[in-house]
């Protein structure tokens, strides 16, 4: 519906996540714990999630930010259909835990440079993932789509 809001939040969140990257490799360039790599992670994402908390909040009270943000939830922000808390928990262990102990660490042993590139190459190997899985007829479940304009921004 609004292109151009879309593209402006997807710049704000490349710009946050290269921000993220200098931060943490500048946080662990010197760090001697074994752990340090979790300990930036694990702090970064608390204060993370308490921003988010507020900001869901804060946008569950106008209608009308419910509506922009997710048409798709009729106007509750709160629901969750109990089929995708699969898919959440999955989300959230693998992608969220794991991805970013992983850049942690990562973080640690390379140059921010180099895991930025990563990062950015990693939706294009996602993809090519999806098209050769696809291509070879796996699909389970239908779960996997062709990439579409999406791909391009």
């Amino acid at each position: 519906r609004h292109p151009r809001i879309g593209q402006l939040f997807f710049f704000f969140n490349c710009l946050a996540s290269s921000l993220e990257v200098v931060v943490w490799r500048r946080l662990l360039r010197h760090a001697e714990a074994p752990m340090a790599h979790f300990a930036v992670m694990a702090e970064s994402y608390l204060v993370a999630a308490c921003l988010m908390a507020l900001a869901c909040t804060a946008t569950s009270f106008s209608p009308s930010a419910v509506d922009f943000f997710c048409p798709e939830c009729q106007g509750n922000a709160w629901h969750l259909p109990p089929h995708a808390l699969w898919a959440v928990a999955y989300s959230v262990v693998f992608q969220t835990v794991l991805g970013y102990i992983s850049q942690a660490w990562a973080l640690r042993h390379a140059e921010s440079s180099f895991v930025a590139l990563y990062m950015t190459v990693q939706p294009l190997m996602a993809a090519g993932v999806a098209v050769t899985l696809l291509t070879c007829g796996v699909n389970p479940k239908g779960a996997l789509s062709w990439p579409g304009r999406e791909m391009i921004g």
